[in-house]
C-alpha cells in the first residue's frame, strides 16, 4: 500500500493561505488527500483528492461561526467537535494525518485519529482568548499528537510556552514560489518608487504604523507611492490613517489578487514593506508573512520589523529591519531603502539566493517527508488521561 497523508484544514484554499497548497502538494513520496468543510478557489488551486466534511461545519455556517469565532467572547468553556463522526467516516487507510492549525489538530485527535502532525500558524498559538478557551483541548492535543510544526524558531518557542512537548516540536519553513523568471527592481527614476504592503487588513500586520512611517518618509523628501493590497476589518481604520496623514494622493488600496496577479503587482514595485507587530489580543504572525518569501523570490527589497520569525526568513543583505512598533525606525528604514536604488540589484539577488537555499520546494518537501517517516514509524495510539474532555 502506498504511503498516504491526509490533510485536514478549515478551508482549502483561501487566497490568503496559498502557502498551504504548497505544503500539501510538495512531498513526492507520500500521496496526499484533503478533508475540509469548505472547498474554495478550486480553479486557482486544483487538486483532485478533496473530500468535504460535515457540511454543517463549513466555513461561515452557524456551527463554524460558533466554534471558530465565538471563542473570542470566551464561551463556552469546552469546544465542540462537529467533525468527529465525519472525520471517522472519511479517515480511511491513512498512514498519518496532518492538521493545519492547532484548533483543527484537536478536532483530529479528538476523533481518535493517529498519528497526527499539527502545524500551527500564528493566532492559534498567540490569541489570548483562544488560549484561554482551548487550554484543556490543547493539553489533550499535546499529549496525543505525534508531532507539532512551527514555521521558525520564534514560533517554536511560542508553542513550547503554551505546552507543546519540546521533543515532538519541529521547525519546518514554508515554501517560496520560485517559479518563473525574476529580475531586480527597476532603477528607473522618472516615476515615483512603488512600495507595497500586502496581507489581510488586520491589526497584527502593522499597516497603521506602516502608513505613519510612509508619511514620515514622504515628509522627509522621499518620492514614493504606497500600494496597500488586501481586505479585512481594519480597512476603514487604514483609510482614516491615510487621510489623517494627508496621503490620499500618494496611496492606493487594492483588493486581494490571485497568486499570479499578486506576483505581477510585486514585480511592479521596488520595495516590499511589512511592518508586522503583535496585536492587542496577542495575535501574531505564524512565524513570518509569506509575502516576504514571495518578495525575495522575485528579487525585491524588503523593509520590515523584527517581529516573530521575520529575521529568520529574510536575508540580512536583502532587508532593512526595524523594531516592531517603532514608527521612527520604520521610516528610517524606508528612507534608507528608497535613497539607495544602486543597492537594489545586489539586495534583490541576495534575497533570491536565500529563499532558493532555505525555502525551495524540494528542501521543504524533504523536511516534511523526514518528519512523516519518523511519525509513521513510531505510531502510538492516543493515551487516555484523567480529566480529558475528549471522550476517549
Amino acid at each position: 500500500m502506498s504511503r498516504l497523508v491526509t490533510h485536514v484544514t478549515l478551508a482549502f484554499v483561501p487566497l490568503s493561505e496559498a502557502w498551504m497548497y504548497d505544503v500539501i502538494t510538495a512531498p513526492v513520496s507520500y500521496a496526499a488527500r484533503v478533508l475540509t468543510p469548505s472547498r474554495e478557489n478550486e480553479a486557482e488551486f486544483p487538486f483532485e483528492h478533496v473530500a468535504l466534511l460535515d457540511p454543517r461545519a463549513r466555513r461561515g455556517s452557524p456551527l463554524w461561526f460558533h466554534d471558530n469565532l465565538h471563542h473570542r467572547l470566551g464561551w463556552p468553556r469546552t469546544p465542540a467537535n462537529p467533525w468527529k463522526r465525519s472525520l471517522r467516516q472519511l479517515a480511511g487507510p491513512s498512514t498519518l494525518f496532518h492538521a493545519h492549525y492547532g484548533l483543527v489538530g484537536w478536532h483530529v485527535v479528538d476523533a481518535g485519529l493517529s498519528p497526527t502532525v499539527t502545524s500551527f500558524y500564528g493566532f492559534d498559538a498567540s490569541d489570548v482568548q483562544i488560549l484561554a478557551r482551548w487550554g484543556e483541548a490543547y493539553r489533550c492535543l499535546f499529549r496525543a499528537g505525534a508531532a507539532f510544526v512551527a514555521e521558525g524558531p520564534a514560533m517554536r518557542e511560542r508553542l513550547l510556552a503554551v505546552g507543546a512537548p519540546p521533543e515532538r516540536t519541529h521547525v519546518i519553513p514554508l515554501i517560496a514560489n520560485l517559479e518563473g523568471d525574476w529580475e531586480p527592481p527597476s532603477l528607473e527614476t522618472d516615476l515615483p518608487t512603488r512600495v507595497l504592503m500586502a496581507g489581510r487588513l488586520v491589526e497584527k500586520k502593522g499597516f497603521v504604523e506602516g502608513i505613519a512611517a510612509f508619511g514620515a518618509a514622504r515628509r522627509a523628501g522621499a518620492d514614493a507611492r504606497l500600494l496597500i493590497m488586501g481586505a479585512g476589518p481594519e480597512e476603514d481604520r487604514l483609510r482614516l490613517a491615510v487621510r489623517s496623514q494627508g496621503l490620499e494622493e500618494h496611496v492606493d488600496f487594492l483588493p486581494p489578487r490571485p497568486r499570479d496577479e499578486f506576483r505581477d503587482v510585486v514585480r511592479s514595485c521596488q520595495l516590499i514593506f511589512q511592518p508586522s507587530r503583535t496585536a492587542s489580543d496577542g495575535d501574531a504572525e505564524g512565524g513570518a508573512p509569506t509575502t516576504l518569501l514571495e518578495a525575495q523570490a522575485l528579487g525585491r527589497v524588503v523593509v520590515a520589523t523584527d517581529h516573530a520569525d521575520i529575521p529568520n526568513v529574510v536575508d540580512p543583505g536583502a532587508a532593512f529591519l526595524a523594531p516592531e512598533g517603532d514608527v521612527e525606525a520604520l521610516a528610517a528604514g524606508l528612507i534608507r531603502a528608497l535613497g539607495t536604488p544602486d543597492e537594489w540589484p545586489s539586495r534583490g539577488a541576495a534575497g533570491r539566493r536565500f529563499v532558493e537555499t532555505h525555502h525551495s520546494r524540494g528542501h521543504v518537501a524533504t523536511l516534511l517527508e523526514q518528519l512523516y517517516d519518523g511519525v509513521a514509524g513510531n505510531e502510538q495510539r492516543p493515551r487516555r488521561s484523567s480529566g480529558s474532555t475528549t471522550g476517549w
